[in-house]
């Protein structure tokens, strides 16, 4: 594997600053949408986290307004995090 060094100066231009950011974002997005199966990912879209749950979209919904956390990147790019979900049903099972 070739590793590739970077050393960025004290001074690093705003504008480029940006460009990384958002590159980064990107790739984390794509990354996070690859086709994997919802049982080895930590976050999951909605659509997964339905399906990796069992129940419909209202619930989903319902249970997001009753505090669920969730990651809104855009409206259309919405994931939670297995251990939120976990978390919530462990607060309602009492």
């Amino acid at each position: 594997m070739t590793m590739l060094e970077v050393n960025f100066s004290k001074e690093l231009p705003k504008e480029l600053e940006k460009i990384l950011i958002e590159e980064s974002r990107k790739t984390v997005q794509l990354l996070l949408q690859q086709e994997t199966p919802w049982a080895c990912k930590d976050w999951l879209t909605l659509k997964d986290a339905q399906a990796y749950l069992g129940i419909s979209w209202q619930t989903l919904n319902q249970w997001r307004q009753q505090g669920l956390r969730v990651s809104e990147m855009s409206p259309r790019n919405i994931f939670v995090h297995k251990e939120e979900l976990n978390r919530f049903l462990r607060e309602f099972e009492r």
